[in-house]
């Protein structure tokens, strides 16, 4: 069985510890740029809050920035203090059972990691949250938001098919629908957005990984 593992809001808690200071660093470094906004709380609450029903930061800081009437291109300024290796005093959290629960389905399955972003940034998030990258026979880190062609390369690779695969993470369009289409078995997390704003289509929904090694019996 390959079981393929998104990192942000699967395995980490990244909206409740890195979300909320990258928003205010992509802010503060708009509006050193240029942008204009009468109360930089006030606009830092319109852009959490905003960021709380988008599927990812570059697209929060574009939403935001439609709805305040500014220029388009403070979104690159934005998204890439968003996007930059975190502060040192910054502490990510796993997600409850996931140190555990890795350990667990190392010893029976081959695990890999799929995430997007940085490669940089990603790797400093799992350092900091003490994951060790040993457990997964491969990890990826990509710009793309769609993983599907991912999947399929992972496959190939460790010769695996749609019927011996899971994917698990928490967004659903990007981490679970591609995985959907190519015939694999996914499992949400509810964590972060999707526990705000669940979506439908998943084959499974868990709000702890502690509940993953039992579906993964069962789709044995």
């Amino acid at each position: 069985m390959l079981i393929i593992f998104d990192l942000d809001d699967t395995l980490i808690d990244t909206s409740g510890s890195t979300v909320p200071v990258k928003l205010k660093d992509a802010l503060k470094a708009m509006v050193q740029a240029g942008l204009k906004v009468p109360s930089f709380d006030k606009a830092l609450d319109l852009l959490t809050e905003v960021d709380s029903r988008s599927p990812n930061g570059e697209e929060s800081i574009r939403t935001f920035l439609r709805n305040i009437k500014a220029d388009s291109s403070f979104a690159v300024i934005g998204a890439a203090e968003f996007y930059k290796p975190l502060h040192e005093d910054i502490t990510v959290k796993l997600l409850q059972g996931a140190r555990e629960v890795l350990s667990v389905l190392q010893r029976k399955y081959t695990l890999v990691l799929v995430s997007k972003g940085s490669k940089e940034l990603q790797y400093q998030k799992m350092k900091k949250a003490g994951i060790d990258t040993s457990i997964f026979s491969k990890i990826i880190i990509t710009e793309e938001y769609n993983k599907r062609q991912k999947y399929e390369e992972i496959m190939k690779e460790f010769k695996s098919t749609p019927l011996d695969t899971i994917v698990v993470g928490d967004k659903f369009y990007s981490d679970l629908l591609p995985a959907k289409e190519l015939g694999i078995k996914t499992v949400q997390v509810l964590w972060g957005r999707a526990l705000k704003y669940p979506e439908e289509g998943a084959d499974y929904k868990i709000k702890t990984l502690r509940d993953l090694p039992k579906i993964v019996e069962q789709l044995q």
